[in-house]
């Protein structure tokens, strides 16, 4: 069993690999499997094993990401919010490679919801430390919470894609600054 698991997330890595060096040519859409599988060094039966379309492995890739955003978000109670958002910054600046093709391979929605909703776990933090925002009601809670996550995902990914030689402690220092005057 734990050696199928292995080769599992072996195929999977080559996958996830060979997509990001198609993208580096060519947008997702014109990749096909065959040309991927090529590229990934295995068989069109290994990726249909796991996925339907390229785009999925896009996918995958991004919930993995939120995942660990979470794990860092989650992993200390003690922790404000401002220093669990520099430790997430500087995970994303440490794939920062992988996340910049992501966000140039014209992400569909589900892979930008899944970016969106990783920063939701600041978004729901800040709520929480400013009490003195007056919500009304749970319509104004999710309006917040939307706001606020598109807006992190965006200066992220302007950051990552625009703007590199900032590091994680100056965006830290920048969220810091945006956020105090809410």
């Amino acid at each position: 069993m734990k050696e199928q698991n292995l080769r599992v997330t072996i195929s999977k890595r080559m996958l996830k690999e060979g997509l990001f060096r198609c993208l580096k040519k060519k947008p997702l859409e014109k990749i096909t499997v065959s040309e991927l599988c090529r590229e990934a060094q295995v068989n069109r039966t290994t990726f249909y094993n796991h996925y339907v379309i390229p785009r999925d492995i896009l996918l995958e890739i991004g919930i993995d990401h939120a995942k660990k955003v979470r794990e860092i978000f989650l992993a200390d109670s003690n922790k404000t919010i401002g220093e669990k958002r520099k430790k997430v910054l500087i995970y994303i600046y440490s794939v920062r490679d992988e996340l910049k093709i992501l966000f140039s391979a014209e992400a569909d929605a589900h892979v930008e919801n899944t970016a969106r909703d990783f920063f939701t776990w600041f978004v729901d933090g800040f709520i929480e430390e400013r009490k003195n925002l007056l919500i009304k009601d749970e319509a104004e809670h999710e309006m917040i919470r939307n706001c606020m996550g598109w807006s992190s995902y965006f200066l992220v990914r302007q950051w990552l894609t625009q703007y590199e030689e900032k590091t994680p402690e100056e965006m830290h220092d920048f969220f810091e600054r945006l956020s105090s005057g809410l």
